[in-house]
């Protein structure tokens, strides 16, 4: 019989400490995600504003830019692969 109580009495505790626990993170998980937000706003913040600070000073009198279409419309990388071939349905 005091084995039974002393059992229960274990379950009980156990299911109190989580009840009290899920209760604590509903209160805290607030605070503690806009604490990780404003930390990732801040770091990519920095990131990017060094970023855009880099692309638009000059050095001398030279324009930086990053243009990935100047390199797509360069001649020499133009490569030709096959002709086209064009299938019709056969009933």
């Amino acid at each position: 019989m005091t084995d039974l109580l002393g059992f229960l009495r274990v379950i009980l505790i156990i299911f109190l400490i989580l009840f009290l626990l899920r209760i604590a993170f509903r209160m805290l998980l607030p605070y503690v995600l806009r604490y990780f937000s404003r930390k990732i706003e801040k770091r990519m913040g920095t990131v990017f504003g060094n970023v855009n600070t880099q692309t638009s000073q000059s050095s001398r009198g030279q324009k930086t830019t990053n243009n990935t279409r100047s390199n797509a419309s360069n001649p020499k990388s133009k490569k030709v692969v096959g002709e086209y071939i064009d299938y019709e349905e056969v009933d």
